[in-house]
């Protein structure tokens, strides 16, 4: 579970890096066009940087807040398998 969370959150960040490189060329190619002044294509692509960058540490904290939480259920899971465990140095016999 937490080796596929970790792949969706790498493939998240991975397209917000494709998508800020994507608009990137985007804005640098309607400047050269000139459907947009260098300033007004860069403010734009500043903006759309920014917004990506906002929406990657969101996904980045509602990731985190799950891999936490499944933690949380393992670290739970462990303590109850644990005590059904016999004490220590006490071999089981088989049957």
């Amino acid at each position: 579970m937490l080796k596929t969370m970790e792949k969706i959150l790498l493939a998240g960040i991975g397209a917000l890096s494709l998508a800020c490189e994507r608009a990137s060329r985007a804005v640098n190619d309607l400047a050269a066009i000139g459907h947009a002044t260098r300033w007004e294509a860069y403010r734009r692509f500043e903006e759309l940087s920014a917004r990506g960058e906002k929406e990657k540490k969101h996904l980045q904290e509602y990731l985190l807040k799950d891999v936490l939480a499944e933690i949380e259920a393992i670290k739970e899971r462990l303590a109850r398998l644990e005590e059904n465990l016999p004490p220590s140095g006490h071999q089981q016999t088989k049957i």
